[in-house]
């Protein structure tokens, strides 16, 4: 496309309109947390078979349960005021 040049454009816009983008910062400073692992339901079932075929124990789990001690004591606080509301 051919502008003549005598073609003037006016812009009332701010500069910071037309600036280009601030680059990205990397942060190799930062620590890689460790999350926490899902145990599937199929990997607990192939766990097991294993141990069935090694002949180990089925009722020691292969991975340690981690119980919530949160919902242990919720529901003990329930228990609780269950017993106080009976008496």
């Amino acid at each position: 496309m051919k502008v003549p040049k005598s073609f003037k454009s006016i812009s009332n816009a701010k500069p910071s309109v037309y600036k280009y983008p601030e680059m990205l910062k990397s942060d190799d400073n930062k620590k890689k947390e460790k999350v926490t692992v899902a145990v599937l339901s199929t990997t607990s079932k192939a766990q097991a078979r294993k141990n069935r075929k090694e002949g180990k124990n089925p009722d020691e789990p292969a991975t340690p349960v981690v119980k919530d001690t949160e919902m242990a004591d919720e529901t003990d606080k329930k228990e609780d005021d269950e017993e106080a509301k009976k008496e």
